[in-house]
């Protein structure tokens, strides 16, 4: 399917907005192709055009064309009804679902201790410090395992001389849009 791993712009705005991305991996597939499948049968199929035996056929060429946009225009809609999708470069790659629960208990507990009249001693106030505080411990982890996983990708890719992957892990971990070129370099001015 050519749809998979696209960025694909908002078609809402005129302009070009932040990029989305479809992220199959979370998409229930089974539905997506339930969907699809009744959307397509939906499709009227031109079965003079395909029939057509005349090579280089002008007379059909306005029905094949309206029939591939139509499938097109239909895996477009259904993915967007099924596939999530996700605004590139806002989701954190190293997010785990046990991540999300520990947010969940601390905003819990937070909200617990803003209805308790948000007091600095007392059960309450320990609880949401304890839970905010097993919250960051877990995302500084979170975020030095990925790290060490993305040194690892790198050896890996030097080790089996696969430089095209090693290029591209490369700019992924050090490479960055805000990162400015100096001006100066080993005390001259570069131009």
């Amino acid at each position: 399917m050519s749809l998979l791993g696209q960025n694909l712009y908002s078609p809402t705005q005129n302009t070009i907005s932040t990029p989305i991305t479809l992220r199959w991996d979370r998409a229930d597939v089974t539905h997506y192709e339930d969907v699809c499948s009744s959307m397509l049968a939906q499709i009227h199929l031109p079965v003079d055009a395909l029939l057509c035996s005349c090579d280089c056929c002008t007379v059909h060429n306005s029905d094949l064309e309206h029939y591939y946009n139509c499938i097109v225009e239909c895996l477009f809609s259904v993915s967007g009804l099924c596939v999530p999708e996700v605004r590139v470069g806002v989701e954190k790659h190293w997010w785990t679902p046990e991540l999300e629960d520990l947010k969940h208990e601390c905003t819990e507990q937070t909200n617990i201790w803003r209805l308790n009249g948000c007091l600095r001693s007392g059960i309450v106030n320990e609880n949401r410090i304890k839970a905010k505080l097993r919250y960051k411990c877990a995302i500084k982890e979170a975020v030095i395992a990925a790290d060490e996983d993305s040194n690892e990708d790198l050896v890996n890719h030097l080790c089996t001389k696969n430089f095209n992957n090693l290029r591209k892990a490369w700019r992924k971990r050090f490479c960055s849009e805000d990162l400015k070129p100096t001006s100066r370099l080993n005390n001259s001015m570069v131009m």
